[in-house]
């Protein structure tokens, strides 16, 4: 992998971490190691959750009783989806091609299609633009750390994003 497309991952990842963040989305890891296809990854501990509720399978009782929460996993998914190529584009310019960013775009069409076919696409859009935009400085925070380190867990990378003293040199 180059160096620009080494960088191009890291901010592609940490768009991703950083818009679930803030949307209080929790993750596993991060990572800019190469895993099956993927030039890098988030792995997030909603992840079946949100396979069980595209497949129309509500299979968490809790979700049964709180119908509000599937629209807020559902939303911060698409968010998440959406982030990455995003910050890629704004941090590498130039550097996002159809084929990399596949996954995300069919994850975000499947979302869309099932949920709310007709503005999600344009509504999310903006509003991870905006996220992208408040939180910038911590997109390439992250980014920084991930070309460091190449794989943080979710707890190392909390750290980072809030702040804590010595998180950057874990």
């Amino acid at each position: 992998m180059t160096d620009v497309s080494l960088k191009a991952t890291a901010y592609h990842e940490a768009g991703h971490a950083v818009v679930s963040f803030v949307l209080g989305r929790r993750f596993k890891r991060v990572s800019i190691e190469p895993m099956d296809d993927a030039a890098g990854y988030v792995e997030y501990y909603d992840d079946r959750i949100i396979r069980k509720i595209l497949a129309g399978a509500c299979v968490v009782p809790w979700l049964i009783e709180h119908p509000d929460e599937e629209t807020r996993i559902v939303n911060r998914s698409i968010s998440s989806a959406m982030a990455g190529y995003m910050a890629q584009e704004i941090g590498v310019p130039g550097s996002v091609t159809s084929e990399q960013w596949d996954s995300d775009r069919e994850l975000i069409i499947d979302i869309l299609v099932s949920w709310d076919p007709d503005n999600g696409w344009d509504e999310a859009r903006r509003e991870v633009g905006t996220l992208l935009s408040s939180n910038w400085h911590l997109v390439a925070l992250l980014a920084e750390a991930l070309l460091s380190r190449r794989t943080l867990t979710g707890k190392e990378a909390r750290a980072i994003l809030v702040g804590e003293p010595r998180a950057g040199r874990l």
